[in-house]
């Protein structure tokens, strides 16, 4: 009887044992999932909101580069206003002769127009851009020859020197090129009277 008992009580142990440890497992495994829920939970948050940042992010950029557009568009309306506003091409020799004057009080307001127009065009096609090649005619350098001086528009020419300006420059280099530049602007300027008449031939 003793050595059944015992016998019992032993397969009593390890079914307890057993139980405990299925127990333990489930909760482990319980444990675990929940860890990996949590974790997943906490990940899908986490991507949603650099979701919303990356989201945020492009709009700001999308408006960064609307409000460029925009201020692109300004700085070329800004310019042709300015441009305007200072009457280049001059078109008439009372209105040379007018910013001319001008120009001895606002000297750098023409100045940063007339450099901008001479670095993109050079001397000879820039000139007929800030007077035109109509009223050039009317004009040599030194007013021989029944026309009107060039050289006396001193201000004018202070400022197209100045804007020439490079290493070695001189005065003797300017009105040799501005001679040269009058000169190709007449020729230009009666080549286009030629071949309108030319035209209205046909």
């Amino acid at each position: 009887m003793k050595k059944k008992s015992g016998g019992n009580m032993s397969k009593s142990l390890k079914n307890d044992s057993r139980g405990c440890l299925d127990d333990k497992n489930k909760q482990l495994e319980n444990c675990n999932i929940n860890d990996i829920k949590s974790e997943v939970s906490a990940l899908k948050e986490e991507i949603k909101n650099l979701s919303g940042q990356v989201g945020k992010c492009n709009e700001y950029i999308g408006k960064l580069i609307t409000e460029q557009t925009k201020t692109n568009v300004s700085l070329e309306l800004l310019w042709k206003v300015k441009n305007k506003a200072l009457h280049f091409p001059i078109n008439s020799i009372e209105r040379l002769y007018e910013i001319d004057s001008n120009m001895a009080e606002n000297g750098d307001t023409y100045k940063s127009t007339i450099n901008s127009i001479l670095r993109e065009n050079g001397l000879n096609n820039g000139l007929p851009k800030l007077i035109t090649t109509k009223v050039l005619t009317l004009f040599n350098y030194l007013g021989i020859k029944g026309k009107k001086s060039f050289k006396n528009l001193e201000n004018f020419n202070s400022i197209l020197y100045d804007c020439l300006q490079k290493d070695g420059y001189n005065q003797s280099q300017y009105s040799k090129e501005i001679k040269s530049a009058i000169k190709k602007a007449k020729l230009r300027f009666h080549k286009h009277q030629f071949d309108e008449r030319q035209k209205s031939k046909k």
